[in-house]
């Protein structure tokens, strides 16, 4: 029985190639002299208990195993031994109680390649961070000349009109290739699978959405992309915002999809794109309504900026045209007034 079920799993390994790395745990706690059930004495039930017993040990040594592992390159090897071997290799090497086939030593030390060199790819990540944090500073500076002027960094950057707007959009490319190549090498797997929730980068990267986003938003319209393309939270939002979304709505063990302060323009422009087609305001005033309680609730505590409700704002001069008896009961009226 121990043979077929070896000979079995081998042939499971080889057509499973891309999940080696994992699938040599169970070839691992492979274990001879098996009885046959209608041939044993011992009760159904204890060789079912004693099987998870021996299982449950053999996983617990994988991990010492591994380390033990020689610094080696396999994969060029892998493909001498499948073409050079007429037959299977069965050649076994012993490691402790459980007995490895060279393959299996094989895999393991890829494996144990591969979690290096995504360590190494952290460290070299990591050494962006205060480039990442001096262009966030350089925008935060942005945003503040502008209030300062009386104007939303939102509708300064759309319009580019100062020298400042210009440096402001250099600052975006800048930060959008940093992390796109971060989020890229995560969906490649080349990074350490506890990297999303790194404490440090979760709080960046929340930093990021919130700061930068708005300026993807107005660069998205500015250039009537929406009118393409299609809006920009179904169509044109990229991963770098959504993965560092949901880096802190993990973090914080909130619902998904609550963290969405960093698309307040974008729901904004739908609705005056909407409102400007002539449709009455009892079709989107409910949506009206939840950006307004959103709003509110953003600007509490401290995740919408005040510049939003300056009176110059793109965001207030389209809230003015409402009909006044929305106004007047609206949850934001005297941040408007303000």
């Amino acid at each position: 029985m121990s043979s077929i079920l070896v000979s079995y799993l081998q042939g499971f390994i080889d057509l499973c190639s891309d999940y080696n790395c994992y699938i040599v745990r169970v070839h691992c706690q492979i274990m001879p002299n098996v009885p046959h059930p209608e041939f044993s004495q011992l009760d159904p039930q204890q060789q079912l208990l004693d099987a998870a017993a021996r299982s449950s040990s053999a996983h617990w040594q994988y991990e010492p195993i591994k380390q033990c592992m020689p610094d080696i390159v396999c994969v060029d090897y892998l493909g001498a031994i499948s073409s050079t071997a007429p037959g299977r290799q069965t050649d076994r090497a012993a490691n402790g109680s459980i007995e490895l086939s060279k393959e299996a030593i094989l895999h393991l030390s890829a494996d144990v390649q591969w979690e290096k060199q995504r360590q190494k790819n952290q460290t070299k990540i990591d050494k962006s961070c205060q480039k990442i944090q001096e262009a966030l500073r350089s925008l935060n500076d942005y945003k503040r000349t502008c209030e300062l002027r009386g104007v939303s960094y939102y509708d300064s950057f759309k319009l580019q009109l100062e020298v400042h707007d210009f440096n402001a959009y250099v600052r975006r490319l800048e930060l959008a290739g940093l992390w796109d190549e971060i989020i890229e090498m995560l969906r490649r797997r080349e990074l350490p699978d506890g990297f999303e929730a790194r404490e440090e980068w979760v709080r960046l990267g929340t930093l990021f959405r919130r700061l930068v986003q708005p300026l993807d938003i107005a660069n998205y319209y500015r250039h009537s992309k929406n009118e393409d393309i299609g809006s920009y939270l179904s169509m044109g939002r990229p991963r770098r915002y959504k993965y560092t979304q949901k880096w802190h709505e993990q973090l914080q063990r909130a619902p998904v999809g609550s963290s969405l302060v960093s698309c307040f323009w974008a729901v904004v422009e739908e609705l005056q794109a909407e409102m400007v087609d002539g449709r009455a305001f009892e079709d989107p005033r409910d949506r009206v309504v939840k950006l307004e309680s959103d709003a509110q609730g953003w600007y509490s505590s401290g995740s919408l900026g005040k510049d939003v409700f300056l009176g110059s704002s793109s965001f207030v001069a389209w809230w003015r045209t409402l009909p006044e008896q929305h106004k007047s009961a609206s949850c934001i009226a005297k941040l408007v007034s303000l």
